[in-house]
This record gives C-alpha cells, structure tokens and sequence, in this order.
C-alpha cells in the first residue's frame, strides 16, 4: 500500500503549495474586479478594533455600521459628541481600515 503523504510532501511544501493557490486564487478575483467586494464583507469584522485601537473602546461601543457601498463606509453614531469626533478622525480612521486590509477599498467614510 502507499503512504498517503511521500517523504517530500513535508509540512514546509504544503504550506508553499497552499500559498501559491491562494496567491492564484486572488489574482483571478482581482482580474474580474471581485477582490474590492471581499474586501468591504471585511470591515465590519475589523472595525470595532481600528476604532477601539485608535479612539478607545467607548467609541466603537458607540459606532454601527450602516453599510458599505462603492467604497464608501456609513456609520451611525449614537452620540453628537462621538459624532463630531469621528467626523474629525475620517481620514486617519480611512488610513488604519485600508492598512487593516491591505487594500484601499475605503475611499470614504459617512458619519451619520
């Protein structure tokens, strides 16, 4: 009978293996315009975090997010006060979701 893993398939070559099919993966997703679209499903996942990291835990608490089209993110906030500061911090807020993502898939953010 034979072994079902070869004395080359090692942890090391499959790992490589794995890493050029995603790499392939996403080239095609990229070629047919899909990799911005997966990127936005994204965002909510990361942004609590970014907001928490860079304006503390009580201002993701206060922050939802509305969607996300055409690379522009809706919030809505329940504060006027976050509010106002959120609409101070959108471009550094756009800079760490983008650097998050490593892609430029937030163009803008609206603060509502």
């Amino acid at each position: 009978m034979r072994p079902f893993l070869s004395e080359q398939d090692t942890e090391d070559s499959r790992t490589g293996q794995v890493s050029k099919a995603g790499q392939s993966i996403r080239e095609v997703l990229e070629a047919c315009g899909y990799t911005e679209l997966i990127d936005e499903q994204s965002i909510p996942a990361m942004w609590p975090a970014v907001v928490a990291q860079h304006l503390g835990q009580e201002a993701s608490e206060n922050t939802e997010i509305i969607d996300i089209r055409k690379g522009q993110l809706n919030i809505r906030v329940q504060k006027a006060a976050w509010r106002h500061r959120l609409s101070i911090e959108v471009p550094e807020l756009i800079k760490r979701l983008n650097e998050a993502l490593g892609s430029d898939a937030v163009k803008s953010i609206r603060v509502k």
